[in-house]
C-alpha cells in the first residue's frame, strides 16, 4: 500500500506535455487503481507504431 501512495504522490506532482494528466487514485478493498486522462488517439503502443510521429518526435519523447 506504501508503494501505491508513493505512486500516486509523484504522479500528481508530475506536469509534463508528454505525460498523462493525473486524475486521483481509487482504493477498493482489494484493488487499487490510477485514474489518468484519457487519450482519444488510443495507447502509447499504438501512437509510437503509427505514422503519426516521425522518428524525430519518438526519439525526443523518450529523451523527455
Amino acid at each position: 500500500m506504501q508503494e501505491f501512495i508513493t505512486e500516486v504522490d509523484i504522479m500528481n506532482k508530475i506536469r509534463h506535455p508528454n505525460i498523462l494528466d493525473f486524475v486521483g487514485g481509487v482504493v477498493i478493498p482489494g484493488k487499487l487503481a490510477i485514474v489518468t486522462e484519457l487519450i482519444t488517439t488510443g495507447n502509447l503502443k499504438h501512437v509510437l507504431d503509427s505514422e503519426y510521429l516521425n522518428s524525430f518526435l519518438k526519439l525526443k519523447m523518450t529523451m523527455d
